[in-house]
């Protein structure tokens, strides 16, 4: 049994998540609250930053894949150098 930091009861071990191996010291259900919490404060700005990585993406001429402005170029080596790709 595990002890939630912030809610402070006793749960099972399939209550709380693992990260790298280790359970974490808050409780799913106060981790999920947490989260809701946090994006309805900061939902502006999260629409922000992907309505404006949804400006900058472009499409793989290749295989018309979304990919972000700044990979391009290495995506499309990996199709080039990539034996299933060579025909392309």
């Amino acid at each position: 049994m595990e002890t939630c930091r912030t809610c402070k009861e006793h749960k099972t071990h399939d209550d709380f998540q693992k990260s790298q191996n280790k359970i974490t010291k808050i409780c799913k259900s106060c981790l999920n609250e947490y989260s809701r919490q946090y994006y309805q404060k900061n939902r502006e700005k999260k629409l922000q930053y992907w309505h404006e990585f949804d400006q900058i993406k472009r499409l793989c001429e290749l295989c018309n894949k979304s990919i972000h402005r700044s990979y391009i170029k290495k995506h499309q080596l990996k199709h080039l150098t990539s034996s299933n790709h060579a025909g392309v």
